[in-house]
């Protein structure tokens, strides 16, 4: 489902709420676990689930303190390129990322490292360099319908010393003002949760 979207009433979790590829990415499903984020590469799946829905198994994730009850399931993107180390573009917004969120390594308590990647999703929420519309509905579309749609764009991540994926952000404020932040916020105390992984088809 599209970032940002809520299930109706109801309805089943979709999308990343069910498919976290930590547990997917297995060669007998037809995939392989890409651990790493500087590893990604085109056709690739990256995919993450938030709040209660990054801990589906658990029957009391409603209940677990670490965690934020949210309509937003999670998100599903194909890669469209090898993930680029940041560094931070002329159009970007002052301090980003520094000040947006971005959480910091506990053992040398320097700033994570952050990788743009390119992907492919349907989203009505901003994504740097971005091909769509997002002020006007696609020509065709429902009256309900969001401006966005399918298309091309920029997400970033931070990751750990091994690359694994921990946050993840929209936009460095060249597409928008002000940029957007990290999810889950990287200060202590914060109770948003994220699982986000990626997986090869084999």
């Amino acid at each position: 489902m599209s970032a940002g979207s809520s299930p109706p009433a109801g309805a089943a979790p979709l999308g990343a709420a069910l498919v976290t590829f930590a547990k997917v990415a297995a060669p007998a499903n037809g995939f392989c676990r890409v651990g790493a984020i500087p590893d990604l590469q085109a056709g690739d799946l990256l995919a993450w689930s938030l709040g209660i829905y990054a801990d589906p198994a658990n029957p009391d994730a409603g209940h677990d303190p670490s965690l934020v009850a949210t309509g937003d399931t999670g998100h599903v993107v194909i890669v469209a390129g090898p993930a680029v180390r940041y560094g931070p573009p002329s159009d970007s917004a002052p301090h980003w990322p520094e000040r947006f969120g971005l959480g910091r390594d506990p053992q040398s308590q320097a700033y994570r490292a952050v990788y743009a990647v390119p992907v492919i999703d349907a989203s009505s929420v901003r994504h740097a360099g971005g091909s769509r519309n997002y002020t006007v509905r696609p020509h065709g579309a429902p009256a309900l319908a969001k401006p966005g749609g399918l298309g091309r764009g920029t997400l970033f991540l931070s990751v750990d010393a091994s690359g694994a994926p921990l946050q993840f952000c929209f936009d460095d404020g060249s597409a928008t003002r002000p940029a957007d932040w990290f999810v889950p916020p990287g200060k202590e105390g914060s109770p948003a949760k994220v699982v986000i992984a990626a997986a090869r088809l084999v």
